[in-house]
């Protein structure tokens, strides 16, 4: 982030009051950017942001709440303003089976179907910004499995993979930042990245367990987006025109 100037930027980061997406914000912040963040609790994230006088603004979402997505979007698209940067960081993992109020599992609910909806309903901010980037955070367990699209929502099948931090919290936020502001990736989309650089995409064959580095084909793969893309559609009754 050195020598990066975000003055007059925009940027939306969920789940920006805690681990990576927390230090995220404060170095958007710090470059200039005005941040806002959707927050469950909305006391609690200005508790932790007190000491940021102004170029943050705190404001309810629950991506289990498909209602306060929409709430929230709307209220972002009406005032007008563009949208440089969506950084759909919240996330949750290896949780007790649950559910969204639409029924949906929470893992998938929360980690895309959430964001998928966010992603939708910011569309005409994000085109306002000519050039916005739109980051998801992921994560080395889609190494252990692609999509399930036969049971999405662990209606008859339910798996548990260990997770593992191999990482610190700054070193987790770096790849998000490269992906929100390196000169690099200037017109190029849809690549996964890792240590602040684009990954090299594995042998499908590799021994999964021993990898630290790399992307599995198919979460990269054009035809496997596009199916997520229609299940995604089919779930919400969202797409864009």
């Amino acid at each position: 982030m050195a020598g990066v100037d975000l003055t007059g930027k925009i940027a939306i980061v969920t789940g920006g009051y805690s681990g990576i997406g927390l230090a995220t914000v404060r170095d958007l912040h710090k470059a200039g950017a005005t941040v806002i963040l959707p927050a469950r609790n909305v006391s609690a994230t200005r508790e932790i942001f007190k000491d940021c006088s102004s170029g943050l603004e705190i404001s309810f979402m629950d991506l289990l709440a498909p209602d306060s997505i929409d709430d929230f979007a709307g209220r972002f698209v009406a005032s007008g303003r563009p949208l440089h940067l969506l950084i759909n960081n919240a996330g949750i993992m290896a949780s007790p089976l649950a559910r969204d109020k639409r029924g949906f599992e929470s893992q998938f609910a929360t980690n895309h179907l959430g964001h998928f909806q966010l992603t939708i309903r910011l569309w005409e901010a994000l085109k306002r910004a000519n050039a916005a980037r739109v980051i998801n955070l992921s994560s080395l367990g889609h190494r252990y499995s692609d999509i399930n699209y036969d049971d999405p929502n662990f209606e008859t099948t339910l798996n548990s993979n260990p997770g593992v931090n191999m990482k610190s919290i700054e070193q987790g936020a770096a790849t998000t930042l490269f992906c929100a502001t390196s000169s690099l990736l200037k017109n190029i989309g849809g690549v996964h990245c890792e240590d602040s650089n684009i990954a090299v995409v594995v042998d499908a064959s590799a021994d999964r367990a021993a990898m630290n580095k790399g992307v599995l084909p198919y979460a990269v793969d054009q035809d496997n987006a596009a199916r997520l893309w229609d299940l995604s559609r089919k779930l919400t009754g969202l797409t864009l025109e």
